[in-house]
Order: C-alpha cells, then sequence, then structure tokens
C-alpha cells in the first residue's frame, strides 16, 4: 500500500513536469527507467518479516550452534535462535548433529522442548555452572574439548556419558562439570517444562519425537505430565445445584451442609453457616470458597504457627505437623491439594501399608507431601501415578518383582490374571528393594525380551515400560474412580456404585482432584449416600467450628492414637 501510494505520487508529480517541460528521449528513458525499478524492486515491500526467533529449552540452553537458512550463530541464554522463515534448521554442538526441525515446526516465538532424556543428561552435565535450574551454559571451551576429544554422538547410556566427562575432565581439570544421571535429568525436565507451561502463555511446543499436546503440556515415556482441571461443567455426576439446596427444608440443609464441609475437613462457627445457607448460592459460594487462590503470604503464616508443635522429630511427631497444617489452613486450592493428598495416601495410593514391617511411617509422610507437591505443580493423574509406583515408598510395600507387578495390576486396573503375573516380574526382574538398605535398587541388567501379552495391543520390555503402559490403560480411570466411589458410597449396590463410576468415567478425569471434587460436591453424594464418618472428617468439622485452640502437644497426642489405629479409608 505504501508503495501505491508513492508510486501515485510520484506519477503525478511526472505529470506536472511533462506539463511544464518537454522532455527528450533521453531524459524521458531515464524517468522511465527510475519508475520501472523501483517497481520491480521488492525489497522494502513486505511487511512480513524474513526471519523468526525461537527458544531451545530443557532449561534455556546456551551455546547451540544452529543454521537456519540465511541464519546462523549460538543460541542465547535464553537458548534463543534466529531462522529464516520457510527453511529448516539444523541444531549441533560442535561436531555433534542434535536434531533437525523442519520448516513447518518453526514459527516466531516457538518454545523447541528438549524431550530425550540421553540429550538432557548430555547437556546437563556440560553445564559450566552445573546447576540446570539457572539455564545451561556450554561454553566454547567445552565444545573445543568435544571435538579434541573426538566426541561426535551422543553417550548412548550413563556409563558412556560418565566416561565422556572423565576426558573432558582430563583435558580441562578447572571444568566444574559433573556427570548428570537419568533419574536427575529426566526430573529436571519434568520441573523445568512444568515452569515453562506456568509462566508462558500463549506457550507453542514442538518436538514430533516425544511431545504432543496431550492434556496441557509435554509427554515423558508416553504419559502426559501436565493436565488442566475439568470445569464444574463438564462434570457428569451431576453437582448438587443451588436451586436443589434452596428447595430443601431447613433441617436438610444442615445435613447437607454439615456433609459437605465435614467432608472436606472443615467447619466454621455456626453463624456464619447459618448465613451462608441464607445466601441462596450456598453451593456456588462453597465451590468459589475451596477454588479460590491461597496466598503465599498466607500460606507463610500457616507454616509460621506449626513451630509452636515441633517438639520433636518422631514419626508421630511429623505426622503432627502434617494435621495441625490442615487445622490452620484456610479453604483454597492449596487447601484442596493437601486434603486430596491426604486422602489418597490412606487409599488407592498407598493404603494398607502401616501393618507392613518394611513400610516406615515417615513413607506415608512423604507419599503425603509429594502428592501435595504434585498436586500444586497441575500434574495429571496418570503421571503422578507413574512416579509414585517407581519410588522406595511404594517397593517398600511389595518388595521383589512379582509382588510389585502383581499389587500394581490389581490395585490400579482390578486385573486379577494371575497369567499377567510373572510376565510384569519379567519386566520388573532388575528392580528389587535392597534388603539391608530398604531402598529401591534398579541395575542394568534389564529385560529386553518384548513383551506383548499384559497389555492388549502394546509391547514391553522394562519396569518403566510397564508402569507407563499400565496408567494409560482404559481401566486405570475405571479403577481410579471405583476405589474411591467405594470409599464414598458404601451403602450403595454394586449396581448403584458402577452407575456412579459410569458418570465419572464420561467426564474424562484427568486429575486425582477431578474423581474427588466431582463426587464430593455431586448430588448423589450429598442427599443419597450414606458413610460413616472418618475421624478426620468429624474431627476437623467440630474443632473448626469450635474454633478450638490446641495446646502444644495435641497434634502429636492424636497422630500417636491414629497411628495405633491403622486408619484406612
Amino acid at each position: 500500500m505504501i508503495k501505491i501510494i508513492i508510486i501515485v505520487g510520484f506519477l503525478l508529480g511526472f505529470t506536472q513536469i511533462l506539463s511544464a517541460k518537454e522532455l527528450t528521449k533521453q531524459e524521458l528513458a531515464s524517468v522511465m527507467s527510475v519508475i520501472t525499478s523501483y517497481l520491480l524492486d521488492d525489497s522494502s515491500s513486505s511487511s512480513e518479516p524474513r526471519t523468526g526467533k525461537a527458544y531451545y529449552v530443557d532449561a534455556a540452553i546456551s551455546g547451540i550452534s544452529y543454521e537456519c537458512g540465511t541464519e546462523s550463530g549460538l543460541t542465547d541464554s535464553e537458548g534463543k535462535f534466529q531462522f529464516e522463515i520457510g527453511q529448516g534448521c539444523s541444531l549441533a554442538l560442535g561436531s555433534i548433529h542434535l536434531r533437525t526441525l523442519s520448516a513447518d515446526e518453526l514459527s516466531d516465538g516457538v518454545t523447541i522442548f528438549e524431550s530425550d532424556q540421553k540429550i538432557a543428561a548430555f547437556f546437563q552435565s556440560l553445564d559450566w555452572d552445573a546447576n540446570p535450574s539457572n539455564g545451561i551454559e556450554i561454553r566454547q571451551e567445552i565444545v573445543t574439548a568435544l571435538i579434541q576429544g573426538g566426541i561426535s554422538q551422543i553417550p548412548d547410556n550413563e556409563t558412556e556419558l560418565d566416561a565422556m566427562v572423565e576426558i573432558l575432565l582430563e583435558r580441562i581439570p578447572s571444568l566444574g562439570i559433573t556427570s548428570v544421571s537419568y533419574a536427575r535429568a529426566t526430573g529436571h525436565l519434568i520441573e523445568s517444562h512444568a515452569r515453562y507451561l506456568q509462566s508462558t502463555s500463549n506457550l507453542k511446543m514442538t518436538d514430533i519425537n516425544a511431545f504432543t499436546q496431550i492434556a496441557v503440556g509435554p509427554v515423558l515415556y508416553n504419559v502426559p505430565v501436565m493436565a488442566k482441571a475439568l470445569t464444574y461443567a463438564q462434570y457428569q455426576l451431576p453437582p448438587l445445584s443451588n436451586a436443589e439446596f434452596n428447595a430443601l427444608n431447613e433441617e436438610e440443609k444442615y445435613q447437607v451442609a454439615i456433609k459437605l464441609f465435614g467432608t472436606f475437613f472443615y467447619g466454621v462457627k455456626p453463624e456464619i453457616l447459618k448465613q451462608m445457607m441464607t445466601s441462596s448460592s450456598f453451593i456456588s459460594d462453597t465451590q468459589a470458597l475451596f477454588d479460590r487462590t491461597n496466598s503465599d503470604t498466607e500460606i507463610s503464616n500457616v507454616e509460621s504457627k506449626l513451630q509452636y508443635y515441633r517438639g520433636g522429630t518422631s514419626d508421630d511427631w511429623l505426622m503432627s505437623i502434617m494435621l495441625a497444617r490442615m487445622y490452620h489452613m484456610q479453604p483454597g486450592k492449596t487447601y484442596i491439594n493437601r486434603w486430596a493428598a491426604y486422602i489418597l495416601a490412606q487409599s488407592i495410593l498407598f493404603s494398607p501399608a502401616y501393618e507392613l514391617d518394611t513400610v516406615y511411617t515417615v513413607d506415608a509422610i512423604n507419599v503425603y507431601a509429594s502428592l501435595a507437591r504434585d498436586f500444586d505443580a497441575g500434574f495429571s493423574m496418570q503421571w503422578v501415578t507413574f512416579q509414585h509406583m517407581m519410588t522406595d515408598e511404594n517397593w517398600r510395600r511389595f518388595r521383589s518383582s512379582e509382588d510389585n507387578g502383581r499389587e500394581m495390576l490389581e490395585i490400579y486396573l482390578m486385573d486379577f490374571d494371575d497369567n499377567h503375573v510373572p510376565l510384569a516380574a519379567q519386566a520388573l526382574k532388575n528392580w528389587k528393594l535392597n534388603r539391608e538398605s530398604n531402598t529401591l535398587v534398579v541395575t542394568l541388567d534389564e529385560n529386553y525380551e518384548a513383551i506383548t501379552d499384559i497389555f492388549s495391543g502394546k509391547t514391553i520390555r522394562n519396569g518403566t515400560d510397564f508402569y507407563s503402559t499400565l496408567v494409560l490403560q482404559t481401566d486405570f480411570i475405571a479403577t481410579a474412580c471405583r476405589r474411591l466411589v467405594d470409599v464414598y458410597f458404601t451403602s450403595y449396590t454394586e449396581i448403584e456404585k458402577q452407575n456412579v463410576v459410569d458418570k465419572l468415567i464420561a467426564s474424562k478425569p484427568v486429575m486425582w482432584t477431578d474423581i474427588l471434587k466431582q463426587i464430593v460436591y455431586s448430588k448423589e453424594y450429598l442427599l443419597n449416600s450414606y458413610k460413616v464418618k472418618s475421624f478426620e472428617e468429624s474431627f476437623f468439622h467440630i474443632a473448626k467450628t469450635l474454633d478450638w485452640h490446641p495446646k502444644e502437644r495435641s497434634f502429636y497426642y492424636i497422630s500417636r492414637n491414629l497411628n495405633s489405629m491403622h486408619p484406612v479409608s
């Protein structure tokens, strides 16, 4: 458009010149040449940029060389590189080719996530300050040492990675680099990608080999890591509505309100409860109350209060802090995540466990804390469970490859086929609980034979395959729903329970809280079900209603007595 305006102005001016002066043929040719060259020169006509920028991250990775059409150079401290639009890119480190990106994978502002565990461990092992949390800086000295050492490909395993780092340190002893294990590298990948997802708006992700847009983020070992919670409108187990609550008589309203708050381990003074119930929006107000964000200041104040109860380091003292936190924290997302972690640690994700000699009381505390952190991070229920099955805490419950494989199939899939047990044991043959240290050991002599008869249409070989494929089975969601329906609908018949399960499955839950909240807010649970209240449901509701002021050792005594009761939901 700008060029057209200029040309029109030029022609108008040219017309005036012609009217004022008769040009010679030579002068006319010269003027026409100027106009023609301007029309043919398109170098300034396009408003579209010829280059774009992209970002290469595990954490941001600097020092990677790139060639992208006419653009080339090294990634900067943000992992940023320039590319020519319409052209592909090649990324390398010294003589090592890392990856090729097609033009279709590149758009301005795209983030290229590195998801390969071998490459991630390689990068993190070369990080100049050995601290990938502040970015991965690969300096030219390291690149030169790689070239001089004849290293032209990514190490295939941890042994080769260790040998590579030793070679580099022999050449440059002053390097601060250190070999990073695959497990540690993967852990950093997960945390780093979660931060990117939470901090970047309109994030674009490209990795055709390992990452897809399942759920709301990356996929590792084929398991979706992040998830977005269902909205209430997506619930297929219908929640009790404000109108339905308002239609109840006063006694029924109190029963529902007390049941709802008690299930969430919550309570308020009677006058406040009455005020909430007469607002005409009790249900939606309660949902908003528990959906709000607990501020950092609020959480910090709670943690400060907990210092009052820290009287020792025994298991009962540690558990008492967990209970005290639930008492002092106000409703909100952080509160719900801790409530959900508490419920799940005493049901499908850890219990029964206290009765086993190899299980420590502190294991339950660790599982609870891990679940709470995972829920805060927004991890999918598949990823949470996948991680949990590979922990020391889980393996202390089921110590052999055969026992662990059997129990995981039974707990999470309700698969009681004994023919599957030896196959699961084969996949887990290099996983074992060390009898002396009571910790999980995974050796390198893993199974390489294809196992096709456990999961229909799926081939697995090793323990990671077994666990990741397990949580991707359709029966996993169905079993998770059924296990929790058994907890909250104890008075229902098998047919009634299955009806509830079918509705939960139809909502396509992606987070553990999707199932728990859907149950607790449901009309089915609040109006029609009956179950004996747990100690926690009664205690927290009464204590908070009465605005109880606990003593220094109050929660210690509660914890000790609960421990002796083995409170399994």
